[in-house]
């Protein structure tokens, strides 16, 4: 009797729930990417990060190509190179033209699909910081705070309480001893 064991293959939700296309076939064969211009390799990806002026995208499916190992894989985009403009943010869903070159993988004609989900409030009052400084202390150990039994020696307490009752019976005699003095005047 032979076993066989299921060999995973490593897909992203968004490659998941898409319905099965000729790109979708590509991917699992492998994108060759093609030279810079010349618009041959469709392909869909996700914006991985943006800076200013350029940022890094992830390709759906398996490139195959020797510049794979150059930038991990990522797939870098300029602004000049984004369709009408549009902002790329982390997250969104992208069409592109991949290529390759002497630098390595690289995105042309990119179009925004799918908008990612936006997490601030674009109608948010900037934060500015106060010039106050802090009097915290970083460097400061944890504070813990102590049980009952570390802070207080009950022994220390029934000693205080036995000398304040002393004290306040024999205040309450005194008051007593005024009080008859003044009734015989």
């Amino acid at each position: 009797m032979t076993t066989s064991t299921a060999t995973p293959v490593t897909r992203s939700w968004a490659q998941i729930v898409q319905p099965a296309s000729k790109d979708t076939m590509n991917m699992q064969k492998g994108i060759q990417p093609a030279t810079r211009g010349s618009l041959l390799r469709f392909c869909r990806g996700e914006v991985v990060k943006m800076l200013h002026n350029y940022g890094w995208l992830m390709v759906y499916g398996n490139v195959d190509h020797p510049s794979v190992e150059k930038r991990g894989g990522d797939v870098y985009i300029h602004k000049d190179d984004v369709a009408l403009d549009e902002s790329l943010s982390p997250g969104d869903v992208v069409t592109f033209y991949l290529y390759a070159d002497d630098q390595g993988l690289g995105a042309e004609e990119c179009r925004v699909e799918q908008k990612a989900a936006s997490h601030f409030n674009p109608n948010a009052v900037e934060f500015v910081p106060s010039g106050a400084k802090s009097s915290l202390n970083v460097c400061a150990e944890e504070f813990v705070m102590p049980t009952i039994d570390e802070v207080v020696d009950i022994n220390d307490v029934a000693d205080v309480f036995s000398r304040l009752s002393k004290t306040f019976s024999s205040m309450d005699d005194c008051e007593s001893e005024d009080e008859n003095q003044d009734e015989e005047v």
